[in-house]
């Protein structure tokens, strides 16, 4: 039997089950977009979970509930075949959307929209002194700054045919290190966990297990610490130049991070081993590592490009070896392997090739 028509008014938004068989939320919000998909559930309520959750959460949702953090539109059907559109990603960096379809119970296709429109750093980089491109492209991401900082040291460093060794390549690489601690504890705990374990978000995740979130943050006191006795601050560091700092941090100002890295240490392992237990689907796809190669040290900042395949070369030749294209439903550039038509994964697994 068809489910009944559900009508919910709160702060403009509206939920319908419509009679023909198809399941629907239409829901209209002020806030940000975020898709949930609903299915019937006994007594005339509605089972439903966020698209991007592992399972369904009745959170038996009835006429007259409030539903104000509802948001976006989602269409799905009871059939095998089924297309799910979320116009909103709740927990990425940046604005994205998300656009998937199944047939005969088949995954056919799935697209990512980037909708972020461009902001033209290179252009009105072109003109400025060579001293700010570090300052200005730390500007790019209030998470990774780091990142952005340390390309654009090495790259005009490069230019002028120097590179950091000794004391200052030793600092910049615990600086980076300290914005990957950062960056990897946020994802992990804030923005991944919910999902693997079914909340909403991270804060209805400390409200049942807030040792674990607690863990989370003081990862990342750690790694800000780190941040803000070398680059001046956390977030968009101000102490970063090209061919090393403005002001190195002396011996004593150093000394009290030794402490709080052993005690991230074991915080670090605890957070291996949970996220070990953790449901990871079973999923492949036609793809090609890629990774950078440091001998004798995991790369992060330097070393040499490296493929899977076989492949090597310097980042001078990345242009020669990386085709970046536009694509009609995103903003952000593809890039793939000149001469190979499958995807380039990056990111950690990607530093064992």
């Amino acid at each position: 039997m068809s489910p009944p028509t559900k009508i919910l008014r709160n702060t403009g938004s509206e939920v319908i089950g419509d009679q023909d068989g198809l399941t629907r939320a239409v829901v209209r919000s002020s806030g940000c977009p975020v898709q949930r998909a609903v299915r019937p559930y006994p007594a005339g309520r509605f089972g439903v979970r966020l698209s991007s959750l592992g399972g369904w959460t009745h959170h038996g949702v009835a006429a007259g509930e409030p539903q104000s953090a509802w948001a976006g539109e989602v269409e799905m059907t009871h059939r095998a075949d089924r297309t799910l559109v979320t116009k909103g990603l709740a927990r990425v960096e940046g604005e994205g959307a998300m656009y998937v379809r199944v047939n005969a119970g088949q995954v056919e296709e799935v697209r990512l929209d980037i909708y972020e429109p461009p902001r033209f750093f290179e252009a009105f980089l072109r003109g400025r002194s060579y001293t700010e491109p570090p300052d200005i492209t730390a500007r790019i991401c209030g998470i990774c700054p780091v990142a952005y900082q340390t390309s654009a040291c090495q790259a005009i460093e490069a230019v002028c045919g120097v590179s950091l060794t000794g004391p200052l390549a030793d600092l910049r690489r615990l600086l980076y290190c300290g914005e990957w601690i950062s960056s990897h504890a946020l994802h992990i705990y804030m923005l991944h966990a919910p999902d693997f374990l079914g909340y909403p978000g991270a804060v209805e995740l400390a409200q049942d297990h807030r040792e674990i979130v607690e863990r989370g943050l003081a990862l990342r006191r750690t790694a800000n610490a780190i941040m803000a006795t070398i680059g001046g601050r956390s977030i968009h560091p101000v102490n970063v130049r090209v061919g090393g700092f403005y002001r190195a941090p002396t011996a004593s100002e150093l000394a009290p991070l030794a402490g709080q890295l052993e005690g991230a240490l074991e915080l670090a392992l605890e957070t291996v081993r949970w996220v070990a237990g953790f449901d990871f689907p079973d999923f492949s796809c036609d793809h090609e590592l890629l990774s950078l190669r440091m001998p004798g040290s995991y790369p992060i900042e330097r070393g040499t490009l490296v493929t899977s395949g076989g492949l090597e070369f310097t980042p001078a030749q990345y242009e020669e070896h990386i085709i970046e294209e536009q694509v009609p439903h995103s903003m952000a550039l593809h890039a793939r392997l000149a001469g190979h038509s499958g995807h380039i994964m990056t990111g950690p697994l990607a530093g064992t090739c």
